[in-house]
């Protein structure tokens, strides 16, 4: 591979004194030394731990030129910085849903308070869960129903 990407549209710029087809069949495409690069799907990765980079040139791979993508491992000040900021979210979500609820504790509420005190202290306690700051959507506290099925 001499450059990459290349496509029709710089080869014509590259070639102004030859008339080319409007639509360029494959095969004189490859006469001039161009082919379809195919981009590999983008691997799963942890995003925690571990990053991708898509590779900078294309490689034959099969008679397919092919873009691959390379797994690459965070270091511990990614890692450290990915947690911190999965935290601040963490605690923003844990806020905003006690504010949600605060007004059940309000003596006039419509509820009986005693439905939401665990709720309410278990969203306080979440930054001791043990997975931490990790959580899935099974470590946090569902909301109670009232009586008569409000939340």
């Amino acid at each position: 591979v001499d450059t990459y990407p290349y496509n029709v549209e710089r080869l014509r710029s590259d070639n102004t004194n030859t008339s080319f087809p409007d639509v360029m069949p494959e095969s004189l495409q490859q006469e001039y030394g161009l082919y379809t690069v195919v981009v590999e799907d983008v691997p799963s990765v942890d995003a925690r731990s571990q990053y991708v980079e898509q590779a900078s040139a294309p490689v034959l791979e099969g008679g397919v030129w092919k873009i691959k993508w390379s797994t690459l491992s965070k270091s511990a000040s990614e890692i450290e910085a990915h947690d911190n900021r999965v935290a601040k979210e963490n605690r923003a979500k844990r806020d905003r849903l006690l504010t949600k609820t605060d007004w059940t504790q309000m003596p006039d509420a419509p509820v009986d308070a005693s439905f939401w005190i665990s709720y309410r202290q278990s969203l306080r306690d979440i930054t001791s869960h043990a997975d931490w700051p990790l959580l899935g959507p099974e470590a946090w506290p569902q909301p109670p129903s009232s009586i008569d099925g409000e939340e």
